[in-house]
């Protein structure tokens, strides 16, 4: 399916496209699919690029992609949806549902709620439980194996003396493990799979055939994107590498799959207060709490249930989610007070389609593109030396800070790749990597002095202050 555009939006939909190909060529990424409704009906809707790059096989609207972390959108959907009919309270202790949950501190254990894992504030720290790692903090301890159900995941985090982050409530951490507790809540409440649940309460209500959770019907599908990566031993290389994920007991935190014709489906709900012709997914008044901020997390962004919330423009909210696994980026969100959504998948994982879908919602609303703010001047007397050092979790992200040469600055490095860091306000910055800007926040302890950074919505602790 291509564009449905009046010609006096084709303008903005060339620039549009024009931004897509400079993102694509900056990040070589072999395919992009896109699609932007106004009150239920497609706008625009296009694929780019190669579903298999290697078959010679073009990108379309109906391509499959995996959607990674938006399916918390889908999960928070089901536990509201649980709510709804009386059968549990977002305020619930977890206890109350899975009796055998326990964190490493005592207390924690018995306040932790649904309310917290749904919007990241169970106190949590990245932990190494998918990846089958070690604690960083001990490493006389031998590693666990990968988690294959929810009896592992509980027992991992019931035994392993990681430090949790902060009590219940008191800071946000993006957590896969207390959105993988949230699908066994809804297993147990429900008396179903999650994958079952959300097939039957959410994909078939709302007509989403070529969307599902479980790999052995995706596999069953029509135009599947090959999943790509960066070769580790040249990252400037993009190759093919087939075979999705094994979720084990962490579906409800990433394993749909869909197309965006699909999700623009689900989405149109949410601009419709949570109906689709006779489906009724939630009510309007949930609708509203689901995209109610809980916690900001870095400044003009926060976080509410399964869901991201920031300003777009004056007077318009941007209402979304993101997702990056091996093989897949995401996006895809609304702007409740215009009516409109849009969704961006990938086939290859840390492509910025955040950046893609508000091009692409600007250009449905008539709006000049985002212009990058001026550059802020911070204030003479910050002490860069402060900043600098290096900062990583349990689950594996890192980032390393180092001051600038001239003295006046700081140098950022991820994932092979340094940038100057962009000062955006008190502890707070912005680096580039490739076609994405990736922004940090500095987290003090009591004492005033740096000790975590918040960085791709994670805590991450100082470990040295040498590099």
């Amino acid at each position: 399916m291509q564009s449905r555009t009046p010609p006096s939006q084709q303008s903005s939909w060339d620039r549009f496209e024009a931004f897509v190909a400079q993102v694509m060529q900056a990040e070589q990424v072999p395919a992009v699919s896109v699609a932007f409704a106004r009150d239920g009906e497609i706008v625009y809707a296009r694929g780019f690029g190669w579903q298999d790059r290697e078959k010679g096989i073009e990108a379309d609207a109906a391509t499959v992609y995996g959607v990674a972390s938006v399916t918390k959108s889908f999960t928070a959907v089901a536990i509201l949806q649980l709510e709804e009919a009386g059968k549990l309270s977002v305020h619930d202790p977890v206890r109350r549902h899975l009796p055998e949950f326990r964190v490493s501190d005592p207390n924690a254990t018995e306040r932790i709620t649904l309310h917290h894992l749904l919007s990241h504030t169970s106190g949590l720290p990245p932990l190494p439980v998918r990846r089958g790692g070690q604690l960083q903090a001990h490493p006389e301890r031998p590693p666990r194996p990968i988690p294959r159900s929810v009896d592992d995941l509980l027992a991992y985090l019931a035994e392993e003396p990681y430090e949790m982050l902060a009590a219940p409530g008191e800071t946000f951490s993006y957590s896969n493990e207390g959105y993988a507790l949230l699908g066994a809540v809804i297993e147990r409440v429900s008396g179903e799979p999650f994958a079952a649940y959300v097939e039957r309460r959410i994909l078939q209500p709302l007509g989403m055939r070529r969307s599902t959770i479980e790999t052995e019907v995706v596999e069953r599908f029509p135009s599947v994107a090959q999943l790509y990566v960066r070769s580790e031993e040249q990252p400037e290389l993009v190759v093919a590498d087939p075979g999705w994920p094994e979720w084990g007991p962490y579906k409800a935190s990433g394993a749909l799959r869909s197309n965006v014709l699909d999700m623009i489906r689900y989405l149109s709900c949410f601009v419709a207060g949570g109906r689709a012709g006779d489906a009724v997914l939630l009510r309007p008044e949930t609708v509203e709490r689901m995209r109610r901020p809980v916690i900001e997390y870095v400044p003009g962004f926060h976080y509410a249930y399964g869901l991201q919330v920031r300003p777009l423009a004056p007077g318009l909210t941007a209402v979304g989610h993101g997702g990056n696994q091996k093989g897949i980026a995401a996006f895809a969100g609304y702007v409740p007070e215009k009516g409109v959504c849009g969704v961006v998948l990938a086939n290859l994982i840390r492509v910025p389609c955040a950046d893609i879908w508000e091009a692409g919602i600007r250009a449905l609303l008539g709006l000049e593109p985002a212009a990058e703010e001026p550059p802020a001047n911070p204030p003479a007397d910050v002490n860069w030396q402060e900043y600098v050092g290096v900062f990583c979790s349990d689950e594996g992200m890192e980032l390393r800070i180092r001051a600038a040469e001239d003295g006046r600055g700081l140098v950022a490095e991820s994932e092979g790749v340094a940038s100057p860091a962009r000062w955006l306000g008190p502890d707070f910055f912005e680096m580039r990597i490739r076609a994405r800007r990736e922004e940090f926040l500095f987290l003090r302890d009591a004492e005033g002095n740096i000790s975590a950074v918040r960085y791709h919505l994670r805590v991450l602790r100082k470990v040295s202050a040498n590099l």
